[in-house]
């Protein structure tokens, strides 16, 4: 249980942290756990274009990556959504992940440095 509230959704298996988390954020109260467990991979995508970045790979995409910011802040709602983003993120994958916060007007906490380079290549889109 995690604020009162239940990790079985109508007789559904235990779901992990990660998921009961976001449950509790989802914008879609009666959101089924196939959807969840779907929104909730969203995160792992999102690390993985800012691991492509921080690598200085070919295969780096900013649009995909910006993209899949946006659905994910409207999948999941309040200032939460962001610690929810940024949780298990490295610093390097925070400090690229902080221009396209900055981008869309997401407020978040203070973080220690930004990818300057990755804030360049925003104002270009």
């Amino acid at each position: 249980m995690v604020n009162g509230i239940s990790s079985v959704i109508e007789g559904v298996p235990l779901l992990d942290d990660r998921q009961q988390w976001g449950l509790l954020l989802h914008r879609n109260p009666v959101v089924s756990q196939d959807e969840l467990v779907e929104d909730v991979k969203r995160h792992r995508l999102i690390k993985r274009q800012l691991q492509l970045y921080a690598s200085g790979s070919s295969t780096f995409n900013e649009r995909l990556l910006l993209n899949h910011i946006i659905i994910w802040f409207n999948t999941f709602c309040g200032l939460e959504a962001v610690d929810y983003l940024m949780d298990g993120m490295t610093d390097s994958e925070l400090d690229a992940l902080i221009p396209f916060l900055d981008y869309l007007k997401v407020p978040h906490g203070p973080v220690a440095t930004e990818d300057y380079k990755m804030a360049q290549l925003l104002k270009s889109i």
